[in-house]
């Protein structure tokens, strides 16, 4: 491809087809051998005007040509109804050498290799790829290769130049400036050439001929550096040289602190000492703002005595070329330039053999031409050791990269702890430090108030980190408070600019730190970085395939290309995460890339990412029954953000049914994750705001059906047969028999569970879900119909057969989830049945398969199913066991009402047996846990479903303490809870108190018994 397009099968070269679609196709397959190009994507590029039904027939038919002109070797090409590829194991193509070639150069270590492998790429590349084709979406592919092409063969020229060969370096060195003779760099490497050679009239000439062409074509001259190659050969003294200057050049300020680098330092020192074994070159790399600069100078600082002060500080933010990096670093030395004598030479004879440090910084903006000269100058001064500060490594054969990341921040344990505690815990990191350090600096005697530290904890947060966005932020505090700032911080981050002229333009504002890097992207790269800024969390690789987002014009390799190009400018982050690649990028970062879209693009991207989303959340749904339920779970859980982020955008882009599908997708997962709460109120939310729609209403009732079992599970029955009962009449209405099946068998599970008199009615609706679900054909819908039958049926026969049928529909389907709660329920009955042992063996089958779904619930709920087993069976001891074992899994899934009654069971057990100490433990901890997990909304139900359960398990005096504490607290009057507890302690007073309406008379009487009644002494404080 490389020159001109050439097909051959073995030893004969098939006959190309006069048809430039068929060679446009054929090269695109050919450039990634084994990726899979999608056909959409070719019909665009190759008939962008034409209807996609004219499209598909034309590329049809150019892949049939193709299959026709290969011939024997057809089978490379591999086609489906929507991709097309050519097999990589079938295919060589001379760009794929090519590259292979370069890459073995850049890897080798010694001049031998590297020389091999840069001739043998410069060999195979015979010009330009495709010429024949002349279509836009080739041209940054071939631009590509012609920049590594001229690349090879200036690496080539100098290295046979260092090697005394001048025939050869002038012959490498030529071929370059035929290739673009425009390129500065490659004219002035063979003006030296011609000058160390000694013929210095061709250099002369060379010059000239440069001259006149930038002229005419650009309008400017060459730089003065090149002009000096050819000014003469004489060498003058060196003047105004010194021997090392202490940073002179860029002045340290000792006051400027940096804090929480003492890794970093040590291994700066470790690797740069003169008498480390390590390579010469080091290079710091990280976003904009992150300290490079300031660790760089405080390295500095460490090592000038192990170099008898022979380091020099190069600042090379202001220079525009890569060709002033030279004169840069003679400044820095304050050593005066000699005419005629090249200054990279200048440098070289100067440095002479003894060890020296240069710290070249802000290297990125000058990287592709000035890693050429960095490579020359540790070639001719082996003595000499460089330390970079770039956003971009150099990667240069033996160069070592040391990250910079920001300021750890800690872990808060999800903000469980009291805010006393994490303020304690964060004020000595080092991001606190240095924000209060900076913040002193601006306002003197600051510190944090008490009532600021819930701020002072948000802003260091927000700022992540990041050392330049701490101190914009600190230097605010001598104008505004803490709160002051966190109220504009939560709107943008604009506020982060630096009013003082004395900083450098890129380092006076954070969005200025960002620009520097983003302006030296290309097109594709820019649009790849503001596409990854819509997401909340990272962005999955998956996600580059949304076809909206457009960040992949020519291949999906050139896509590739651009993640790894942000990945080496600082600005993305990449982990792996459960066999999948992420690509993350800091919120600041985010903000910036979103103010670079126009309202029309960002909601072009963000319909595409909701969309994305939700189909991915439908599939993973549909996993939670399955076997794969915890790959799925993990996907939920990582993803969670970004499914919250686009739960907002069909909200302002008034996407209803995208959000009702999304929601109800979400609902499955929050009960799952014991986050019911948290579930209910978003889906409560999008419910009030969606309005009801004719064609939404299936939709909708399913989405609603799901919130009733959020509602069940937080105790909330009445709440949850509200929603029910509002769906059930338009599901008979709209005829939707699969929805209607759901919704029925939810409320007989809320019936059964808040009302159990009414078993006939519970009964009747169970049937209705059967025949529906039978009717339907959905398998799931019958195997779970016929559990609630099985669960509520009083004929043991009857029950049996329900619960076999289940389990049977269940495994066909693949439902697991229902497989481990039908078996719980055959179990149960197993147990009624005395029939102890098969009991225990499917218990222990349905225990086996929860724990291989993840599913904490349902653990829970089986071990509860052991306990009661081992009781019946007298086994005491292992009752125990289980019975704890129960209530921490309840407490882990999140289930309070399961978590409530397993620890009233278990302490009412230990009151029984004299553990009163232990009791006191567990019942302290349930008051906690729903003190601090759940919302005031709630607590008033949860504490007299407590108080309800406890008079049932006899803790009378446990009831009363919570009806008093709950009392005083909230003012409300438990009248069902008063009446349970006396008619529980068997007091005639107490119980005629209340059946008079008498409340507060009861509750003094109340008082004087649990005054009197202390079997367990200080329970609720």
């Amino acid at each position: 491809m490389l020159g001109t397009v050439k097909v051959s099968s073995g030893d004969t070269e098939l006959e190309l087809l006069p048809n430039r679609k068929v060679l446009s196709v054929l090269v695109r397959l050919a450039i990634s051998p084994g990726e899979v190009v999608r056909r959409e994507y070719l019909m665009e590029m190759l008939w962008p005007e034409e209807d996609q039904a004219l499209q598909q027939g034309r590329l049809r038919t150019t892949l049939s040509l193709i299959r026709k002109m290969l011939g024997d070797a057809h089978e490379a090409l591999a086609a489906d109804r929507s991709t097309v590829s050519l097999l990589h194991n079938q295919v060589i193509t001379d760009r794929a050498q090519f590259l292979q070639a370069f890459a073995q150069a850049d890897k080798a270590t010694d001049h031998e290799t590297r020389l091999h492998w840069l001739q043998q790429a410069a060999q195979t590349y015979q010009g330009l790829l495709a010429p024949e084709i002349q279509e836009e979406w080739i041209e940054t592919e071939r631009s590509y290769l012609a920049s590594l092409y001229q690349k090879t063969l200036l690496q080539a020229s100098l290295l046979f130049l260092r090697l005394q060969n001048h025939e050869r370096a002038f012959i490498y060195a030529l071929k370059a400036v035929e290739t673009d003779p425009l390129q500065e760099e490659a004219q002035a490497h063979l003006m030296r050439i011609q000058m160390a050679a000694g013929d210095h009239a061709a250099a002369r000439q060379q010059y000239m001929l440069l001259e006149k062409r930038m002229l005419k074509t650009l309008g400017i001259s060459p730089s003065p550096e090149t002009l000096a190659i050819i000014s003469g050969d004489s060498r003058q003294q060196h003047g105004g040289q010194q021997e090392g200057i202490s940073l002179a050049a860029s002045p340290h300020n000792r006051q400027n602190l940096i804090f929480g680098r003492e890794a970093e330092l040590q291994a700066i020192v470790e690797q740069l000492k003169p008498e480390a074994q390590a390579g010469q070159l080091l290079t710091l790399t990280g976003p904009g703002g992150i300290g490079k600069t300031s660790i760089a100078r405080e390295a500095l600082q460490s090592l000038a005595p192990l170099y008898r002060q022979r380091v020099w500080f190069v600042r090379l933010a202001d220079l525009i070329a890569a060709s002033q990096i030279e004169g840069a670093i003679l400044r820095a030395m304050h050593i005066s330039q000699v005419p005629g004598l090249h200054p990279l030479n200048q440098i070289v004879e100067y440095l002479a053999d003894e060890p020296a440090l240069l710290v070249l910084d802000t290297f990125e903006h000058l990287l592709e031409d000035g890693r050429l000269l960095t490579g020359a100058l540790m070639e001719m001064a082996p003595a000499l050791r460089i330390l970079v500060t770039s956003r971009r490594s150099l990667h240069l054969p033996g160069e070592a990269v040391l990250p910079i990341g920001p300021l750890v921040l800690p872990d808060f344990c999800g903000e469980t702890a009291e805010l006393a505690e994490r303020f304690e815990q964060f004020i000595t990191t080092p991001a606190a430090q240095m924000f209060t350090h900076r913040a002193k600096a601006v306002r003197t005697g600051f510190q944090v108030a008490i009532e600021e530290q819930e701020d002072f904890l948000w802003l260091c947060r927000r700022l992540e980190g990041i050392p330049l966005a701490i101190e914009l932020a600190a230097a605010k505090t001598g104008v505004l408070t803490l709160g002051q700032i966190r109220s504009l911080l939560e709107k943008s981050y604009h506020i982060l600019t630096e009013a003082r002229e004395s900083k450098e333009e890129r380092h006076r504002s954070l969005t200025a730190a960002i620009e520097w890097s983003y302006h030296l992207l290309t097109t594709p790269q820019k649009k790849l970085f503001c596409f990854l800024s819509l997401f909340s969390g990272g962005c999955p690789s998956g996600a580059l395939c949304i076809p909206e987002q457009n960040v992949m014009p020519d291949s999906l390799l050139t896509g590739l290309n651009c993640v790894d190009a942000l990945r080496n400018s600082s600005l993305i982050t990449v982990q792996e995460s459960s066999g999948d690649m992420f690509y993350h990028m800091p919120d600041s970062m985010k903000e910036f890339g979103r103010e670079k879209l126009s309202s029309q693009e960002r909601r072009a991207l963000e319909i595409g990412i909701l969309q994305w989303y939700r189909e991915q959340a439908e599939k993973q749904n549909l996993k939670l029954r399955t076997l794969e339920r915890s790959k799925a779970l993990r996907w939920f859980r990582r993803e969670q953000s970004n499914l919250f982020r686009c739960m907002e955008i069909a909200d302002t882009q008034h996407l209803r049914e995208e959000e009702l599908r999304l929601g109800y997708s979400l609902c499955r997962y929050f009960w799952v994750r014991g986050m019911a709460q948290d579930g209910l109120h978003l889906m409560q939310h999008v419910l009030n705001r969606i309005p009801f729609e004719e064609e939404q209403t299936c939709l909708r009732a399913r989405l609603m059906a799901h919130t009733a079992i959020l509602c069940w599970d937080r105790g909330k029955h009445q709440e949850a047969l509200k929603y029910l009962e509002a769906i059930i009449p338009l599901l008979r209405e709209k005829e939707n028999g699969l929805v209607l099946a759901e919704a029925l068998f939810i409320h007989a599970l809320v019936m059964m569970q808040s009302n159990a008199s009414q078993h006939t009615i519970i009964t009747a609706e169970l049937q209705e879900a059967l025949l529906l679900a039978r009717a339907a054909g959905y398998q799931q819908d019958i195997a779970r119909a016929l559990f609630g039958l099985g669960s509520l049926s009083n004929d043991p026969q009857k029950q049996r057969e329900y619960l076999v049928e289940s389990i049977q529909i269940a495994e066909s389907a693949g439902d697991q989830e229902r497989v481990v709660w039908s078996r719980f329920g055959l179990a149960n009955l197993c147990m009624h049945q005395e029939q102890f042992p098969l009991a225990e063996h499917i218990l222990q089958q349905a225990h086996m398969l929860a724990v291989q779904l993840e599913d904490i619930r349902a653990q829970a709920s089986l071990c509860q199913a052991f306990a009661n087993l081992y009781n019946l069976s007298g086994r005491q001891q292992e009752k125990m066991l289980w019975m704890l074992r129960g209530t921490e899994m309840f407490r882990q899934s999140g289930h309070l009402l399961g978590y409530i009654n397993s620890s009233l069971g278990c302490i009412a057990y230990m009151v029984t047996h004299n553990r009163s100490a232990e009791a006191q433990q567990i019942l302290q901890r349930l008051y906690a846990d729903i003190v601090r997990t759940d919302r005031t909304d709630n607590l008033t139900i949860l504490f007299e479903e407590m108080t309800l359960r406890s008079v049932e398990f006899g803790l009378y005096t446990v009831g009363a303490r919570l009806l008093g504490k709950i009392s005083s607290h909230t003012g409300y009057i438990m009248h069902e809870a008063y009446q349970s507890l006396a008619s529980g302690m068997g007091e005639q007073a107490l119980q005629e108190e209340m059946e008079i309406g008498k409340i507060s008379e009861a509750e003094h009487l109340l008082q004087y018994y649990f005054h009197s009644v202390e079997s367990l002494p200080g329970l609720v404080e």
